[in-house]
């Protein structure tokens, strides 16, 4: 394992792409610094990729300083995100130009280009509540990851409604490319 270290902060989603770029392995995850994955997110992920055939799967997550309460959990985690290397192949990378949102910004656009369509106006929504889509999307209804809230996280900052009017824009920019 290498790492790689950049010269200036160019954002998160520059810092995935090199990573993914520099990948020898066949699938790709990611794991930011403030948050934990269940010991078995890992096996449990890969397993479902390669039993189901799906092109990429997501898992439920909690929030850290939840985990004593009796809060519901976030449901589906974008942090969770694992697919095979190709998919960035296919589907293309981490939109660089962006501070936020970028992973439903990639499945979003994903989504797009496999079925050339939206079948419903809020991909979180659809992520969340529809019954997996097997050849595209699968879902791990298990907490495997827990969401730390510490420092400056760029989702804490955006909320749902400024997060829906990028993904918008995003959208009518695939539909003219």
């Amino acid at each position: 394992m290498s790492c790689v270290k950049n010269a200036e902060n160019f954002g998160v989603y520059f810092s995935r792409n090199i990573g993914i770029k520099e990948s020898a392995g066949d699938f790709i995850t990611m794991q930011d610094a403030d948050d934990i994955s269940d010991i078995s997110r890992i096996e449990k992920s890969v397993s479902y990729l390669i039993q189901e055939g799906s092109e990429f799967i997501l898992a439920n997550g909690q929030y850290i300083r939840e985990l004593e309460g009796n809060v519901s959990p976030v449901r589906v985690t974008m942090a969770t995100l694992m697919c095979g290397k190709d998919f960035f192949v296919k589907y293309g990378m981490y939109d660089e130009n962006t501070r936020h949102s970028g992973d439903l910004e990639l499945l979003d656009r994903a989504y797009f280009k496999k079925y050339g369509e939206y079948k419903f106006d809020n991909f979180w929504y659809w992520l969340n509540y529809t019954p997996n889509d097997k050849n595209f999307y699968g879902h791990i209804y298990e907490n495997l990851y827990y969401i730390g809230l510490d420092g400056d996280r760029i989702t804490k900052k955006n909320n749902i409604r400024k997060r829906l009017k990028y993904l918008n824009q995003r959208r009518k920019e695939f539909k003219i490319m």
